[in-house]
């Protein structure tokens, strides 16, 4: 397990890591993430592994759990900005 937590922000992945990101926080495999993508397993676990690098987090569910908190953040700001 990674010591070193970057918690990175959405806006700092590019757009295929996030789009990862997206279909495997709803619980997709790898399999399911790359048949959807057009890509195959193999290079969607590795977009997975980035992302979790880049995060600096040890596990798909870390990453979900972040995801969600990041997205519940992003709607405070813009219900504040009302």
């Amino acid at each position: 397990m990674k010591e070193d937590i970057k918690y990175t922000s959405i806006d700092d992945l590019s757009p295929r890591e996030w789009e990862v990101m997206n279909y495997m926080v709803k619980g997709n495999s790898d399999r399911k993430v790359g048949k959807i993508l057009g890509i195959s397993p193999r290079t969607a676990r590795f977009h997975v592994d980035t992302v979790k690098d880049r995060l600096g987090l040890p596990t798909r569910v870390a990453v979900a759990d972040w995801f969600g908190w990041q997205r519940g953040q992003r709607m405070a700001q813009k219900s504040s900005d009302i």
